[in-house]
Formats: structure tokens, sequence, C-alpha cells
């Protein structure tokens, strides 16, 4: 095998890569809970459900993997936004159950409409997982990326700030 084919071309250097597209399509997917909570709200439909996380969870793992992103902290990485997203769901029900708040009309139908949006950003967020690897997998840019994401919500900016990605780097 040809020497060149088995050795991908080297990144850009880690300090030189672009953390905002993982910063926005993780607050795309999550400023999509709002919709997810109002359409659990009217159906009286559970915020978890453990099963079909683990479904997704299993898929996003093979597919990180072969984008290059080692899978368990694949798994760690959408795990911490799946526990956000019901996290922001949570908190909406509370308010709405403190307020009195009845049915929303104009909820979008989470089958129909949300999950396909949610389904249509994972890909793209996997993508730009990938695409900062390595950034992510360098100790020493722990602060530019918690600098990058400190407008994200804790919870789901923890994996990539933990120095997780570090420990699991070659």
């Amino acid at each position: 095998m040809d020497k060149w084919l088995a050795h991908p071309w080297p990144q850009a250097a880690p300090a030189n890569i672009s953390l905002a597209p993982l910063e926005r399509l993780m607050n795309a997917r999550l400023a999509l809970m709002t919709d997810v909570a109002r359409d659990k709200w009217n159906t009286r439909g559970a915020i978890e459900d453990v099963p079909r996380e683990q479904i997704i969870i299993d898929g996003l793992k093979m597919q990180a993997q072969a984008l290059g992103v080692p899978a368990a902290w694949a798994e760690h990485f959408f795990r911490a936004q799946i526990e956000t997203a019901k996290l922001i769901q949570r908190d909406l029900f509370a308010h709405w159950e403190k307020t009195g708040a009845g049915r929303f009309a104009d909820a979008p139908d989470l089958a129909k409409v949300i999950r396909p949006r949610l389904d249509a950003l994972t890909p793209q967020l996997l993508n730009a997982l990938a695409a900062a690897w390595p950034a992510l997998a360098d100790p020493t840019q722990g602060a530019r990326i918690a600098a990058a994401m400190q407008k994200l919500p804790a919870m789901a900016a923890s994996p990539l700030i933990d120095g997780s990605a570090s420990k699991l780097a070659p």
C-alpha cells in the first residue's frame, strides 16, 4: 500500500481549528428542545425515553469512530447533549405546571417535524466534532475551547472542556 494512502493529510494546527461550527450546531440542537417539550406537554409524553436514547447513542458511536472520533468519547459527548436536552424540557414542564399552561396550539409535531430536524443536525454535529477533534484532543487547547463554549449550558459543554478528549487521543 502506498504510504501516502495509509496516512491522512495533516490537519490544521489545533489552535487554528474553528470551534464556531460545533458551538453553532450544539446551540441549534438545544434550541429545538422548546418545541420538543411543547409537543410532549401536549401529548403528556415522557421526557425520558431510555431505549430510544440508547439506539441513538449506539448508532452515533459507530459513525463517530468512522470519522476518527473515539466511540467512548462520542458517547460521553452525546449523553451530555441528551441530558442537557432533558434538563431543558424538565425546566419548561416545571414552569408550565407552575403557571397552569394549557395546550400549545402551534407546537410542531415531534415525529413529523422536530425529529427530522434533529436527525438532520446529527451528522452535521458529528462532522463538526470530527473537524474539531485535533483541537478537542489537544490538552493545551482547554482554555480556548472553554472560552468558545462559554455561552452553552455547562452540562452540554462539559465533555469539550473536561479533559476527557485529550485522555483518549492517540
